[in-house]
C-alpha cells in the first residue's frame, strides 16, 4: 500500500502537539508522515527501508520514533470512561420508546380509520349516493327555463369611460353633515 504524502493538517497538528517543542518541529511534514505510516504498519517495504535508515542514523527522528510510540502505548492502554448505564438497561429503554412510538402510530391510524369508516356511512344512510356530498339541492331548478341572455341589450347599462365626468365641488353621493356640539359653561 502507498501511502499518501499528503499530511493532514488537523491530525498532525493534534499529534505534533503532544510531542516535546525540540522533536515536533524539526521534522518536515513528509518525514512526520511516514514516520507514522511506518508506526500503523502502512507504509511499503520502501518506506519502510528508508524509515529503518533514518532510525539508524538520525537521532532527533529516533527520539520522536521513540515518542510516537510512548504516546501510542498511552492511547491504546487509557482507561475506558465507563458508562452509567448497563447495556441491559439502554436496550431496555431503546425498545420502550419503540413500543411507544408503535402504540401512537397506531392510535392516530386507528383514529383516521375510524373518521374514515364514520363519514362513510353518515353518507350512506343520508341518501346521498355519490362520492361526494350535495350541499344544496332545489327542485326549482329542475323545473325552470333555460337560461337565456341578451347579448344586444345588455341588463346593466354599460358606460364608456369618456361620458364618465366627476365634478369636484358637487360630490356623487349627498355626504350628511354632522350636528354641531357646543361647551357647556
Amino acid at each position: 500500500m502507498k501511502h499518501n504524502f499528503d499530511p493532514e493538517p488537523q491530525t498532525n497538528s493534534t499529534i505534533r502537539g503532544h510531542l516535546s517543542e525540540e522533536h515536533s518541529d524539526l521534522l518536515d511534514p513528509q518525514q512526520f508522515q511516514l514516520l507514522s505510516a511506518y508506526l500503523d504498519n502502512e507504509a511499503t517495504v520502501s518506506e519502510r527501508r528508508q524509515v529503518q535508515g533514518w532510525l539508524d542514523t538520525d537521532p532527533k527522528i529516533k527520539a520522536t520514533y521513540l515518542q510516537l510510540l510512548q504516546l501510542r502505548s498511552r492511547l491504546q492502554n487509557a482507561p475506558v470512561p465507563a458508562s452509567s448505564t448497563s447495556v441491559k438497561q439502554l436496550t431496555t429503554l431503546v425498545f420502550q420508546r419503540l413500543n411507544q412510538r408503535t402504540r401512537r402510530m397506531a392510535t392516530w391510524g386507528g383514529t383516521a380509520i375510524a373518521a374514515l369508516l364514520v363519514m362513510t356511512f353518515s353518507g350512506t344512510i343520508s341518501g346521498n349516493s355519490g362520492r361526494f356530498p350535495m350541499f344544496a339541492q332545489s327542485e326549482t331548478l329542475n323545473n325552470s327555463e333555460p337560461l337565456q341572455i341578451a347579448l344586444n341589450e345588455p341588463l346593466i347599462p354599460i358606460i364608456t369611460p369618456n361620458a364618465v365626468s366627476i365634478s369636484v365641488d358637487q360630490p356623487i353621493i349627498p355626504i350628511p353633515k354632522a350636528a354641531v356640539s357646543r361647551p357647556i359653561n
